[in-house]
């Protein structure tokens, strides 16, 4: 079998670490505007006290590698050699079959670094190894100045086997692009237009109800022209926001994109990462992915998936599980109007972490398609709070035979509501089962004047508080933006 001989890997390695010469990063790399997560996974890199390989975990397209060459980047210019830090993409023919400890040493003898030298190793899609863990392992414990980083999209073999690491790995999860950032990247070199934006849709609705308090669900932000147009910026988030790398193409180049990113999310993940893990036939994977995504936010039961799909119960509980884990869905529980969690889970909802993922499977949502609109304006609050660590595995619907509410976070300790929102896309929305959701729950007994006690409606362009029913209006567009800066 041929070998590769080690200067032509070196060669190789400088190709794809083009600072060791140039001191910077390429420069289109650079231009991208980095991602809100920029500083806190550098500080997961430098924060040597704790001393961890950092694990960057994501679903595929939302950019890790571009975050990792800005974290290349950050180091350079808080003063760290560039030949001090080597980047390898496991996926390149060149460095697959090649153990990651040669690598290594490749990279050290040509620089003649020493075990002292406080090194920056970077590992791109490390799920392409066979062992990976093992060979972490391995370098996690001889090399003990290097700090490596990797990323892989293959979650579950990731964060399962990082489980078994204590003490030598530190996950760290990149969602896909916020409602918040889609705005960012939008509004760059437009930084002023951005402030005045979160300032009329942000700080002026709470000052307003604040000084106000007039019982109306009017009051406010008077300019519907306004919230047309941050609505008009929310769907296109919803259709295209989720993939950073589509965002500024235009819409001829945008569908020749769709097919291209959804045989990346198909062929890849469906049709690769998962089978190869699991040894699931990919095609049946394929079609029952496709008939989560078409109908992400609607109820479904084990009963009605195993008739529509032809699959056992049993193994659609696990592809649900492997889906998951993959960073494609969220199943979320139900509740009934007394709180009561059921303990055979026969129905849940299914939502997509990225709801972009519907546009490029199944095609545009257009603002006239009420009923769709509102099933993934739903998704797209759900996805921006699904990554808040805090209230991620505390999120629950409501539903009994009368009635349905859309979310609702429990306290952990007390597991009484701390938050109740029905979310809508209209400015006229049937109230009756939020209403008897807050009095059977006992929810009602806990609102106090102050309005941010009260359950939200989340709504077309609406916007206020009314005080006698108790209950806050927010249009689904700010309170997306809201729950995306949460995160």
């Amino acid at each position: 079998m041929y070998t590769i001989p080690e200067s032509e890997i070196f060669e190789s390695m400088k190709v794809v670490n083009p600072w060791w010469e140039t001191n910077s990063i390429d420069k289109k790399l650079k231009e991208k505007t980095p991602r809100k997560y920029l500083e806190s996974f550098y500080k997961e890199i430098i924060y040597k006290k704790l001393r961890r390989t950092a694990l960057l975990l994501g679903p595929r397209r939302v950019g890790k590698t571009v975050l990792m060459y800005h974290a290349i980047e950050e180091l350079m210019q808080k003063g760290v050699s560039p030949k001090k830090i080597l980047y390898i993409s496991i996926d390149n023919p060149v460095f697959i079959n090649i153990r990651l400890e040669k690598l290594v040493t490749i990279f050290t003898n040509n620089f003649q670094h020493k075990l002292s030298d406080g090194l920056y190793i970077f590992f791109d899609e490390i799920q392409y190894l066979k062992g990976w863990e093992q060979h972490l392992k391995s370098l996690y414990d001889s090399y003990l100045n290097f700090q490596f980083v990797a990323s892989g999209s293959a979650a579950s073999v990731l964060q399962k086997k990082s489980s078994q690491s204590v003490g030598r790995f530190a996950d760290f999860i990149l969602p896909p692009m916020t409602f918040a950032e889609f705005l960012v990247f939008k509004y760059k070199g437009k930084e002023e237009e951005f402030k005045k934006l979160q300032k009329n849709y942000l700080k002026k609705m709470e000052i307003n109800v604040r000084i106000e308090k007039v019982e109306s669900k009017n009051n406010g932000i008077k300019d519907k022209k306004n919230i047309k147009e941050l609505n008009k910026l929310f769907l296109e988030y919803i259709n295209y926001g989720g993939f950073p790398d589509v965002m500024f193409l235009s819409n001829k180049q945008r569908l020749e994109k769709r097919s291209r990113i959804s045989n990346d999310i198909i062929e890849k993940v469906l049709s690769g990462d998962l089978p190869s893990l699991y040894n699931v036939d990919p095609r049946e994977v394929n079609r029952f992915f496709k008939m989560i995504a078409y109908n992400a936010g609607k109820e479904f039961s084990l009963d009605r998936l195993a008739k529509e799909s032809g699959l056992s119960k049993p193994v659609i509980s696990k592809y649900i599980e492997y889906l998951e884990s993959a960073f494609l869905i969220k199943k979320i529980s139900k509740i009934d109007q007394n709180l009561k969690k059921f303990k055979r889970e026969t129905q849940f909802k299914l939502y997509l972490l990225n709801p972009s993922m519907r546009t490029f499977l199944f095609g545009e949502l257009k603002e006239d398609d009420c009923d769709l609109a509102g099933l993934l304006v739903e998704n797209a609050i759900f996805a921006q709070m699904i990554y808040n660590e805090d209230v991620s595995n505390r999120m629950y619907y409501a539903r009994w035979n009368s009635g349905e509410v859309d979310l609702i976070v429990l306290n952990e300790l007390s597991q009484q509501p701390e938050y109740i929102c029905e979310i809508k896309w209209s400015d006229a929305p049937d109230l009756k089962s939020l209403k008897t959701f807050i009095k059977d729950s006992g929810y009602y007994k806990k609102i106090t004047n102050n309005y941010e006690s009260f359950p939200v409606v989340s709504t077309k362009t609406n916007v206020g508080v009314d005080f006698y029913e108790h209950l806050r209006f927010i249009p689904s567009a700010i309170l997306c933006l809201m729950k995306s800066l949460e995160c």
